[in-house]
């Protein structure tokens, strides 16, 4: 009999393994990186708050500005543009999708809601089925 080199891989090792050949799992991985990212770090630093209405700014497409903010730029100041528009109300619809509550599904509470839930599910599963055989 020829000799044969067995190779000791352990669950996650494996998987992991897997997870790292596959280019879609690892574009979808940097995406869900993004995500946490943007919605983190991203409202720290931006602008414009969740709660903040702006007078006239209502129903703005992207990237366009209400008469008051293009009077202000006019006037040399620097003014942000709403990235994603904004909604009936004035309020900036980026914000919004970054911290994700209560209209969006995306943002904080994704990553507060879904992706720990996830987790467990993950744990749970591998015990399961690691004593499954």
């Amino acid at each position: 009999m020829g000799n044969f080199a067995v190779l000791e891989s352990c669950f996650w090792k494996d998987g992991f393994r897997r997870l790292v050949k596959n280019k879609v799992a690892m574009v979808s991985f940097v995406v869900i990186l993004l995500v946490m990212i943007f919605s983190f770090i991203v409202p720290a630093f931006y602008p414009y708050s969740y709660k903040e209405q702006i007078k006239g700014a209502n129903h703005l497409a992207p990237m366009e500005y209400s008469a008051e903010e293009q009077a202000r730029i006019e006037a040399g100041e620097q003014v942000f543009p709403h990235i994603l528009g904004t909604d009936r109300m004035g309020r900036d619809y980026a914000i919004r999708v970054m911290m994700g509550k209560p209209y969006f599904f995306a943002g904080r509470a994704d990553c507060y809601l879904h992706y720990p839930g996830d987790w467990i599910a993950l744990w749970i599963g591998s015990r399961i089925f690691r004593r499954l055989g």
